[in-house]
């Protein structure tokens, strides 16, 4: 008996030799490390599907775990709390006004920026209107995102800028998926409008540009929102972050030099048809978080503070996670 029971155990030992030289042969593949990942359904998010669509993260051997989630402040309490690993396409107002309260439990890794050649905001009337400049906006209804600040200042400012009183312009709340539709109805003489909404009602209800609104006249560049990651996750899991840095390292690479294609990656996550995905007005530039200037993210944040965009000044120093 003692002889079997020394027999089998031999021959366990040199399966398991022979099973570690095949696998040193071939390669050893780990189990991948999951990540969880909230997302809202907008082009911002455009790094994260092409990283997906592409098999960046699995090149990494990431295992990603998706939710869409179109409210943005639960995205930033959710990656604060640790719930998620990456909150993506997070708008700059909600990424400084909870950073100014959760410092430390998240941080920027990839943006999104304005410059005077990348547009993503732009002023719409209804087809065949009158209005055809910004004057033409004086004392008329302008649509923006429901209770956002932002949208108000930016347009408040750009007439301001252009010597048009905004006091007399009435400000009225539109969520995208009625836009069209208020527009169309004249609810609304103009919108100020962003991507894929823009694209919508000039291809789809022939509705008139009246202009792109080039947001650097208040800094350039003009940062527009955020991937964030968790701070749990990077203290916690460093290197599986890093990996995660390194996939979206690369779809910014991709999208930089391949976006007609690149773009074609939203329709399967924003539930746009490809003929807008190609037609999209915006155009996409994305910053690795090597290429992020904390001074620019500082100015801006004191900007917003002196706005009333965000109700307390913070300090953006080691916001930004660079892996």
């Amino acid at each position: 008996m003692e002889c079997a029971k020394a027999i089998v155990a031999a021959v366990a030992v040199v399966f398991m030799l022979v099973s570690l030289a095949v696998i040193g042969s071939y390669g050893y593949v780990p189990a991948a490390d999951s990540v969880r990942i909230g997302y809202a359904s907008n082009f911002f998010g455009l790094p994260l599907f092409v990283a997906i669509d592409r098999g960046y993260f699995a090149d990494e051997g990431l295992k990603i775990e998706l939710t869409r989630i179109e409210d943005n402040p639960t995205l930033v309490n959710e990656v604060s709390a640790g719930k998620l690993d990456l909150a993506v396409a997070v708008g700059a107002p909600t990424v400084f006004s909870a950073y100014g309260i959760a410092n430390g439990t998240f941080n920027i890794i990839h943006s999104n920026f304005d410059t005077p050649q990348v547009i993503t905001s732009f002023i719409i009337a209804k087809t065949n209107s009158t209005i055809s400049n910004l004057e033409d906006l004086a004392g008329k209804r302008i649509g923006i995102l429901p209770a956002n600040v932002h949208s108000k200042v930016i347009v408040s400012e750009l007439l301001k800028k252009n010597s048009i009183d905004p006091a007399g312009v009435v400000f009225v709340d539109l969520p995208p998926q009625l836009q069209p539709q208020a527009l169309e109805a004249g609810q609304v003489d103009a919108l100020y409008a962003f991507d894929p909404v823009a694209t919508i009602l000039m291809d789809d209800y022939n509705a008139t540009l009246v202009m792109p609104v080039d947001r650097t006249f208040l800094q350039n560049p003009y940062y527009g929102g955020s991937l964030l990651i968790s701070g749990q996750f990077t203290k916690e899991r460093p290197e599986a972050a890093r990996r995660v840095v390194r996939a979206l390292n690369k779809a910014i690479d991709y999208i930089a030099g391949n976006e007609p294609d690149a773009r074609l990656s939203l329709v399967r996550y924003t539930a746009i048809s490809n003929r807008t995905a190609l037609n999209l007005r915006s155009k996409f530039y994305f910053l690795k978080p090597t290429e992020i200037n904390e001074t620019l993210l500082q100015n801006e944040a004191d900007l917003f503070f002196k706005k009333g965009i965000i109700k307390q000044r913070i300090n953006t120093t080691g916001m930004v996670y660079r892996g």
